[in-house]
């Protein structure tokens, strides 16, 4: 089920400038059945996650210089360049660009995918995952990156729970889960990316989204649908004594995507640099969002965990 989603989704929407639906357009069937377990859990207050200061209430934009905070060299760009190009190359699309611990992007998942005013597909947001990972093991960092495909069985309303049983089982092969202190889950739902984080230390649910607030019937859905699902999967596969049901619920202050496609570019930036007490708008806007895209197209390309040539990069300079 998680592969037909993933392949379903790459195939459709790689390249899509479609709009984000509201959740009136989800199916209708989502909402039926919708577990309102954990719909008694309390809010925090976005005061109590990140205070209020000054500068950052200045809708989160122009509060630095965008090109101090995401400066590019211009080899940075002629890679990022060549990248986009050769994803539409009968030669090369199909070609392997990036392998990051078994993880592969092909010149058409990579390229397609940041390239500007493009949706981000799930394979790229799964290969930072793996980067994540192994950048700092989660012995170090008490983090976890899941793949999107977890996600995708939280939810849907299947009670086969096997694919998740093997993710928690080879996360805790690394580190047991209630060690952790951040459990990351990226979602896609509805043609929109937004991040899930299990805050075991703060003892929080926190929603991470770059376009609906909490209130939103989308935020509505998708919280009722993730938390307990994530729940039941934790008593059948961790077990640990950990009392969810006085979890908080929190929706952080976070930057705003000012189109309909940007949000897989916020998730990732989310990942890499949520912490507790942050609040993001501080550290990147909308604005920044084509830089971003060229970072991180730079920063799996030349991770040390690749192991795909990049020769055939290098040797298209001299043709942007």
């Amino acid at each position: 089920m998680c592969t037909i989603n993933d392949e379903l989704y790459n195939k459709e929407f790689t390249s899509s400038k479609g709009t984000i639906p509201r959740a009136s357009k989800c199916n209708a069937a989502d909402r039926t059945n919708i577990d309102n377990k954990g719909s008694s859990m309390s809010f925090v207050d976005d005061n109590d996650i990140c205070p209020i200061d000054v500068d950052a209430s200045v809708a989160g934009d122009g509060m630095t210089n965008k090109s101090v905070r995401f400066p590019i060299t211009a080899q940075e760009r002629k890679n990022y360049t060549v990248i986009c190009k050769l994803a539409s190359s009968s030669q090369y699309a199909k070609c392997v660009i990036v392998d990051i611990g078994g993880c592969n992007l092909k010149f058409f998942s990579l390229g397609d995918s940041m390239a500007l005013d493009h949706k981000v597909c799930t394979f790229v947001v799964n290969c930072i995952c793996r980067k994540f990972f192994l950048d700092e093991r989660p012995t170090i960092s008490l983090k976890h990156y899941f793949f999107s495909c977890v996600s995708v069985v939280f939810m849907s309303d299947s009670d086969d729970y096997s694919y998740i049983e093997r993710c928690f089982n080879g996360a805790a092969s690394v580190l047991p889960l209630p060690l952790c202190e951040l459990l990351f889950f990226p979602v896609l739902y509805c043609e929109h990316w937004f991040l899930f984080v299990v805050d075991l230390k703060q003892k929080m649910f926190l929603f991470l989204d770059s376009y609906f607030s909490k209130d939103d019937d989308y935020s509505v859905l998708t919280r009722r649908k993730l938390i307990p699902r994530f729940c039941h999967a934790w008593d059948m596969f961790v077990g640990s004594n950990v009392d969810f049901q006085h979890f908080k619920i929190a929706y952080p202050r976070v930057p705003k995507q000012s189109n309909t496609v940007d949000c897989g570019v916020f998730v990732i930036k989310f990942m890499e640099i949520w912490h507790f007490g942050a609040d993001l708008r501080k550290d990147f806007s909308a604005e920044d969002i084509p830089n971003i895209r060229i970072q991180i197209v730079n920063d799996l390309l030349m991770s040390e965990h690749n192991k795909a040539d990049r020769v055939v990069v290098t040797n298209f300079h001299g043709q942007v």
